[in-house]
């Protein structure tokens, strides 16, 4: 049986990962076992308006915990 090769060339990459500002400081959270989960901002989802302590709540959530992005409001859409 023949084998079949390829060479993949990788000539840069981008990311927006939580709790890190680029590749390397995400890896090192892995690494180290951080958690980068945090409590969700409230410019990003106001607690009166969505919250609810009652999981089975319709509409609502009863956790404000995320991974989430440092400047969310930074992305370009359009871009892409």
């Amino acid at each position: 049986m023949a084998s079949l090769t390829s060479n993949i060339d990788i000539l840069g990459y981008s990311t927006r990962l939580p709790g890190a500002n680029d590749s390397a400081e995400f890896w090192s959270l892995l690494k180290n076992g951080e958690c980068a989960v945090t409590s969700v901002s409230k410019d990003r989802w106001p607690l009166a308006r969505f919250g609810h302590p009652v999981q089975s709540t319709s509409g609502k959530t009863y956790t404000w915990a995320a991974g989430q992005l440092d400047d969310v409001w930074g992305f370009d859409p359009s871009f892409f």
